[in-house]
């Protein structure tokens, strides 16, 4: 029932696929030859955009050979960005229907479906066989888990001996819960954010060994006023992540921006290796 209130959220568009590329086209002129860059608008559904997935990459030092699973992998901008990037694999799932069927025909059309994958699925499930990964690449999920436990031994168990989890995660702050609605959920009955050192003993109780665990909040902070004073000033651009959120995006990238700057949000990134 959770994930189908979950799935509920993110999926607000039936023609999301149809509607972004119609917003492609009228932003770039056509549909043809289009490179990875051309679609940072959409495929940065998290702070700090791609900045922040190429930040987290080069830290993580991603080989050609490695095999990285994606979960919850929207519209598939990171999957895209490190097969292209790094010549790596990238297997990516959502719960959302619409998000996949959006990641898979941007891939195809970026002629990178050799490198990358999507499917429907739940992170707390994985329907894969032990150790079949090098990398677990998790971008703004945990809000929407809420058995972390069982998530966390999940993805160990998907994870070769000596795997890595690449984090970038929002978290609860110091003042309270963050405003809702939000772009992971609607109310608090599909929000399960927690605060960073909750999941980080988790993580590090049993699976992992930390790597590095950083605190990026002042700066998402300042990137999300820009960006905001930046919307404010022209307004959203044809193609974006507003997109991906429904007719309320604006309210829950105010409410992000907000959560921000009055503590009541922090955001990590982090790096763990498997024990």
């Amino acid at each position: 029932m959770t994930n189908n209130l979950i799935t509920e959220h993110y999926d607000v568009d039936k023609n999301l696929t149809a509607n972004v590329l119609a917003a492609i086209k009228k932003e770039k002129g056509g549909l043809e030859n289009l490179s990875v860059d051309d679609l940072i608008a959409i495929d940065g559904f998290h702070i700090r955009g791609r900045k922040s997935t190429v930040e987290l990459a080069e830290r993580l030092q991603v080989r050609p050979a490695d095999r990285v699973l994606d979960i919850g992998s929207g519209s598939g901008g990171t999957a895209r960005y490190l097969a292209s990037r790094y010549d790596c694999h990238v297997i990516g799932i959502d719960l959302t229907p619409s998000y996949v069927h959006l990641a898979a025909d941007l891939s195809k059309r970026l002629k990178l479906d050799d490198k990358t994958a999507f499917g429907c699925g739940n992170g707390a499930v994985l329907p894969f066989m032990d150790e079949s990964f090098d990398i677990v690449w998790m971008d703004h999920v945990q809000m929407n888990i809420p058995d972390k436990g069982l998530y966390i031994s999940e993805f160990a168990r998907v994870l070769k001996p000596s795997g890595k989890i690449a984090l970038h995660e929002v978290f609860k702050g110091k003042a309270g819960e963050p405003y809702m609605p939000v772009p992971w959920s609607s109310d608090e009955s599909t929000s399960f954010i927690i605060h960073a050192d909750e999941l980080k003993a988790q993580l590090t109780e049993k699976y992992f060994n930390l790597i590095e665990w950083r605190d990026v909040t002042e700066i998402s902070n300042q990137w999300f006023q820009k960006m905001r004073a930046k919307r404010r000033a022209n307004g959203p651009s044809p193609l974006g992540i507003h997109l991906l959120m429904g007719p309320n995006a604006e309210e829950k990238i105010a409410n992000m921006g907000r959560s921000l700057a009055d503590g009541r949000a922090t955001v990590i990134m982090g790096i763990l290796q498997k024990a």
